[in-house]
Formats: C-alpha cells, sequence, structure tokens
C-alpha cells in the first residue's frame, strides 16, 4: 500500500521475485490505476532510514528482514583493496564513484570496472579482488 519513489542520487532497489507490483506512472508498462488507487495507503507515516552496519570485510551492509539477498557497500581507498570472502555465491556489483580493477584468483586478466558500470560475478569464481579508489556496491546471496 505505500507508493515509492527515488527523488534523487542513486536508487539501488532489490527485491524477490514477485507477481504484485503495481506501477504509479513514469514508465512504458502496464499501470493499472483502478487497482493502484484501491490499495494505496495515503496515511502520513515516519520515514525508515535504513542504517548499514560494519562487517568482517570492511564492508557495510543494509540489513532487511530478505533471506534471498543482502546489499552492502564498501569504498576503497588508493592503497586498499577488497578479497572477496571463501565462501560465496552470486553477486552483482555497482560501482557508483571511481575507478577499480577486479582480478580473479590464479589469474593474470585485469578488468576495468569505474563509475556507472556494473558486473555479475558467478558463483563458479572461486575468489577475486577489487584494487582501485572508489565505492562498489554489492548485491549477494548470504
Amino acid at each position: 500500500g505505500d507508493l515509492h519513489a527515488y527523488l534523487e542520487g542513486v536508487g539501488i532497489e532489490l527485491v524477490a521475485n514477485s507477481d504484485n507490483v503495481l506501477r504509479g506512472g513514469l514508465t512504458p508498462k502496464h499501470i493499472d490505476v483502478d487497482e493502484l488507487m484501491r490499495i494505496l495507503s495515503f496515511e502520513e507515516k515516519a520515514v525508515e532510514i535504513l542504517e548499514p552496519e560494519s562487517n568482517a570485510e570492511g564492508a557495510y551492509v543494509y540489513r532487511t528482514p530478505a533471506h534471498e539477498f543482502e546489499l552492502s557497500v564498501f569504498s576503497l581507498q588508493k592503497d586498499t583493496a577488497y578479497r572477496s570472502p571463501a565462501a560465496r555465491n552470486v553477486e552483482m556489483l555497482l560501482c557508483t564513484a571511481g575507478q577499480h580493477r577486479i582480478t580473479q584468483k590464479g589469474s593474470t586478466q585485469i578488468m576495468p570496472f569505474g563509475k556507472g558500470q556494473s558486473i555479475l560475478i558467478p558463483a563458479a569464481v572461486s575468489n577475486y579482488t577489487i584494487e582501485g579508489q572508489g565505492t562498489i556496491y554489492k548485491a549477494s546471496v548470504p
């Protein structure tokens, strides 16, 4: 019953697979106005701001009630690196600032990764390292 929108900045939305999405506009996709008006709540309520918590890898995790996925963010400085945990699953990365280099453990191939780019790291990739400077968001399966 809550309509939401992005007003400024980068919006990252992770949702579980669902068939209960109703769109309110600003899209070429189907909009069911009658159903939307029937289920919307027009009551004022406080906005809940989700603050991230630090974890062992030096990232900050946004804890949600969802068990299917989690969102984390990490910022790298010039002389720091992010090393993926030994136990990991499929991950999606989004760079919102800076330039980085990704290398897979045991490989000499370097993949550039910069602001505005996203990449899927398959679960089959054992470990990887990211070097550079900037901010990366990571969607993963806990």
